[in-house]
């Protein structure tokens, strides 16, 4: 039978319960923190070298990227203060806050910028355990409720250093590092695979539609050049002809207050929606409707910026929709959804 463990409560509410003979703590009494050198494009000092850096963007999304590397001086002095050797932490300052990654290969004559901090123990203390509790702590929000927030959130030194941390025996932080790298990296290979898998399939639906829109689906039958390289064969009765023969723009335009509208978007993975059958939207919200584009059950609505990703769908609602979009009435003589 197995034996409970004693809990006891940690006192800091997102925490919760630990075990009995743990207790909580502060980074700054277990790790060195160093915030990286702010950007030099030019050279001060004969002796200041160009050498290479590592900014956020090689550390997002907990993983270590040196794939491409920009250059900035150093002196000497700072070579020394903001080298990186094999075993450090990085964990990104500005932006993409609390994601960190450590450097698990020998490197020679790199540095890094004051978008990240360096991690080193100050005892024996494990970085890969404290890579854990940052990504523990990051998925709670609470890395995000001490952040600064000016543009963009800042995970300042002041607040990392004093960041709560589990004060645990050495061996049993190794036990936990080891058991998480063994199931983080079969989850991550799995996910890897459903992937590939889900990239497969849109690869197969998108082939489905393709060959079905062009070429029909009543199996083979006699077909001519198209005149368009990208379409390629058509069915021989078919013909191609210009959108502006099938369609023609709608310009109603909406004075109704906002409250009194139905407000339609556009989205590439979604097509058109109704913001009510959206539990959160992107973008800036709209304050007022004056001057919207009226849409109907069946128009065609194209964001011009976008519309060369995909920003093209047949709307299913009537409202009002941005004036960043263009509103499209199909002839009556078409199937709008086969254009869709």
């Amino acid at each position: 039978m197995l034996k409970m463990r004693k809990m006891k409560d940690s006192g800091i509410e997102w925490i919760g319960e630990i075990p009995e003979g743990w207790e909580i703590s502060k980074v700054s009494y277990f790790y060195e923190v160093q915030l990286g050198k702010m950007l030099q494009p030019q050279k001060k000092s004969e002796t200041d070298t160009e050498e290479k850096y590592l900014c956020a963007a090689n550390v997002g999304k907990n993983s270590l990227s040196l794939d491409t590397l920009k250059t900035m001086w150093f002196s000497q002095t700072e070579k020394h203060q903001f080298d990186l050797k094999e075993g450090d932490l990085l964990v990104v300052e500005g932006g993409d806050v609390a994601s960190c990654a450590i450097i698990e290969t020998p490197i020679r004559n790199l540095f890094f910028q004051n978008a990240l901090h360096r991690v080193r123990p100050l005892h024996n203390e494990s970085v890969a355990f404290l890579r854990y509790w940052l990504m523990t702590a990051k998925s709670y929000g609470y890395i995000d409720l001490i952040c600064n927030k000016a543009t963009i959130a800042h995970f300042s030194k002041e607040k990392f250093i004093a960041l709560p941390i589990l004060v645990i025996p050495q061996d049993i932080q190794s036990k936990i590092v080891s058991f998480l790298d063994l199931e983080c990296k079969q989850i991550d290979d799995l996910l890897s695979k459903s992937r590939s898998s889900i990239e497969e399939y849109k690869k197969l639906k998108q082939a489905v539609i393709t060959q079905a829109v062009t070429k029909g689906v009543r199996g083979e039958r006699e077909m001519k050049d198209s005149g368009v390289e990208w379409i390629g064969e058509i069915p021989a009765e078919w013909s191609v002809q210009r959108i502006k023969t099938i369609f023609s723009i709608r310009n109603e335009r909406n004075y109704l207050p906002l409250e009194q509208v139905n407000l339609i978007s556009l989205y590439t993975d979604k097509g058109v929606v109704q913001h009510c059958d959206i539990e959160k939207t992107t973008g800036n919200k709209a304050s007022n409707a004056d001057g919207y584009k009226k849409v109907y059950p069946n128009d065609m609505i194209v964001n011009i910026i976008l519309c060369w990703m995909g920003a093209i769908g047949r709307s299913n609602y009537a409202g009002v929709t941005s004036p960043a979009y263009d509103v499209y009435v199909p002839s009556s003589k078409i199937e709008c959804k086969f254009y869709h």
